[in-house]
């Protein structure tokens, strides 16, 4: 028997970032924690909401964090993004989270490169703002591989090309 998910009028609207987020982390047929019941199986049961045909920027950075972290390299996302109360923001912005900062940053020294950051973007029709623009480029002025990938299969190729190079003798 399938268990039943009783969701809120206030929550359906993260019922399919929910689902999909399922299905990011334990794949189109795996078990996920809900006791034998498959991702696949739970998206399928609730028709109340449509799934979205491309990942939103979102997922395809969830899937590429869980992926390195699961490669046991250490990441960090930025705070930038998505939307939150004005005084929290204040604060963030005082904090020194800096507008157009790419999302992600692995620490990692690779050939002639201090370490490795991605501005993330959905596979298609994801936008890059002029602030990311400016981020990335003083960011490759300044010795670090800094790009932007469009979904998590090219943002995975990128890392594994950054790992390639060879380190510089000193």
């Amino acid at each position: 028997m399938e268990p039943k998910i009783e969701w809120s009028r206030r929550s359906k609207k993260y019922k399919t970032k929910y689902y999909d987020s399922l299905k990011l982390l334990y794949g189109e047929e795996e078990t996920s924690p809900i006791s034998g019941v498959t991702s696949e199986k739970i998206i399928s049961s609730s028709n109340e909401l449509p799934i979205a045909k491309l990942p939103t920027e979102q997922q395809e950075q969830i899937k590429f964090v869980v992926w390195l972290r699961k490669q046991g390299f250490r990441v960090s996302a930025s705070a930038n993004g998505g939307s939150r109360h004005l005084y929290e923001a204040m604060n963030l912005k005082r904090m020194g989270v800096s507008k157009g900062f790419p999302d992600i940053e692995v620490p990692l020294p690779s050939g002639q490169y201090h370490g490795f950051y991605l501005e993330m973007k959905r596979q298609k029709g994801g936008k890059v703002s002029r602030e990311q623009r400016e981020w990335l480029e003083y960011l490759k002025d300044n010795g670090y591989y800094a790009e932007v990938a469009n979904g998590f299969e090219e943002a995975k190729e990128m890392f594994l090309h950054y790992l390639s190079f060879t380190p510089i003798a000193a």
